[in-house]
């Protein structure tokens, strides 16, 4: 299994991340060959597991044998925020502003991260 670091930025682009909050597309990211290097390589084998941050980048190339695969996803409240910072980034982006990369400003992530749950509660308000 190939794990690449989900903090570089030139392997995963912020549009990137924020336009995955928006619609969790995992066709999103596109392989490169030359970033084959910065891959962190386990070896994996009947019984064993690996831990993949959440939004790393990865890929598995199965051997001669049938494989199969289970993953589980633990959100966090921290990684809860990170997707709703992304998920306002990615819509100030459509409105042609620049927003700040989650994790550069504590109080505007924390403001983005409160106005996405301030809409998630009056869409609730509405849809009763």
């Amino acid at each position: 299994m190939h794990i690449f670091d989900p903090l570089d930025r030139e392997i995963l682009p912020e549009c990137t991340l924020e336009l995955f909050s928006l619609a969790e597309n995992l066709g999103l990211v596109k392989y490169l060959p030359e970033f084959e290097r910065r891959a962190f390589i386990a070896q994996l084998s009947p019984g064993k597991g690996v831990h993949c941050p959440v939004t790393a980048p990865h890929w598995v190339k199965n051997g001669t044998e049938v494989s199969i695969s289970f993953s589980v996803t633990f959100r966090t409240h921290s990684t809860a925020r990170i997707r709703n910072v992304h998920w306002i980034n990615a819509h100030l982006r459509r409105l042609g502003l620049s927003p700040s990369p989650v994790g550069s400003s504590s109080w505007r992530d924390s403001s983005k991260d409160q106005v996405f749950r301030s809409l998630v509660k009056f869409k609730r308000l509405v849809a009763k």
